[in-house]
């Protein structure tokens, strides 16, 4: 099936206020037409007086006649959808919002100060470089793994130190690269805490939340070899 393109001026109309002609920044719905707008835009067109703003301003449906702001709906789905296809417009509306506290020397609102440290963040994981191992940025786990006979080579470190992501399927690779010289051996390793074999999508802070949670690190783990 061919794919089909998409152009911005197909959709431009579903994620722009018709009050302001710009993109939707806090977008809010009215649930009896649901035409959406801009909540600033919105909140000051049922704060007027002046006008019927009891009415959708695009397709004149009547809201609400006693309290128009008790219907509105606020689209996080809608909004979520225009940061992702306008590219900027969630740092833009940001450093604005910053721009407006500091001119006020205002304090930030909690609603802000959380999405000031997701731009941070945001930015400081722009500044990893593409080809670099992500993997070192993960919170660490301290294992001790130890044969759990004697009749198996012990394993050259018995402490290792790994990203909290990786699973038991890798820590048996692992294994197998020492022990065989070859990592697509690893079904033939099983790997246990306290004598029960740990299942090999099991990642190490599963284990350490669910198996290890009130013992101090390092988790201790046994490996054993079967005959495959």
């Amino acid at each position: 099936m061919r794919e089909k393109k998409i152009h911005y001026k197909d959709i431009n109309g579903f994620i722009t206020c018709s009050l302001c002609n710009g993109y939707l920044i806090d977008a809010a719905t009215i649930p009896e037409c649901l035409h959406t707008f801009c909540k600033t835009c919105i909140a000051a067109y049922l704060d007027n007086d002046e006008e019927d703003n009891t009415r959708c301003p695009k397709c004149d449906s009547v809201i609400d006649h006693v309290n128009p702001w008790r219907v509105l709906v606020f689209d996080r789905t809608l909004q979520s959808i225009a940061y992702k296809l306008v590219p900027h417009l969630y740092k833009e509306e940001i450093e604005r919002q910053i721009a407006y506290y500091k001119e006020r020397d205002l304090p930030y609102p909690p609603s802000l100060v959380e999405k000031l440290q997701e731009k941070r963040d945001e930015e400081e994981q722009q500044t990893i470089p593409a080809n670099s191992d992500l993997h070192i940025y993960d919170d660490q786990v301290a294992i001790c793994i130890d044969t759990k006979t004697r009749d198996i080579e012990s394993f050259p470190r018995k402490f290792i130190i790994c990203s909290s992501n990786a699973t038991v399927t890798h820590l048996k690779k692992l294994l197998a690269k020492m022990i065989f010289q070859d990592p697509y051996q690893y079904r033939k390793i099983d790997i246990y805490l306290d004598d029960q074999i740990l299942g090999k999508d099991h990642t190490m802070r599963f284990i350490s939340l669910t198996k290890w949670r009130h013992k101090m690190p390092p988790i201790c783990l046994t490996y054993d070899v079967s005959p495959i």
